[in-house]
């Protein structure tokens, strides 16, 4: 019954999915939830997409997506939101703590999208 919006991944340029927090939010411990974003990642890779978790806060979460694939993660696990200038501080400021040591793979982006039209 009508358009589904996951037919738009094969059709628009990108190349790069976010998962929602709200879908992170329980995972692993959900079952249901985590099946959602298992599911997530597979299609993604499938399609050649890159991977941002959102609302990433604990290192269950980000050790189940490190495990699973997900290169790249966002979260007050990692850091609180903070002024531009103050993230410049931050970062110019002595060793930065390491705060989740899983495994890490990074995916450099694409340097275009993917044009799923011409595929």
């Amino acid at each position: 019954t009508g358009y589904s919006s996951l037919a738009y991944l094969t059709r628009m340029p990108l190349y790069e999915l976010k998962i929602d927090k709200s879908f992170i939010r329980d995972t692993p411990h959900d079952k249901d939830g985590t099946a959602i974003v298992q599911s997530i990642l597979s299609m993604a890779g499938h399609l050649g997409l890159r991977v941002v978790a959102e609302g990433v806060e604990t290192e269950a979460q980000a050790g189940y997506l490190a495990r699973h694939g997900n290169a790249s993660m966002q979260g007050y696990l990692f850091h609180r939101p903070m002024p531009l200038e103050d993230l410049l501080a931050h970062l110019r400021g002595p060793a930065i703590e390491k705060v989740h040591t899983g495994a890490h793979r990074s995916l450099p982006a694409p340097s275009r999208p993917v044009d799923r039209a011409r595929t």
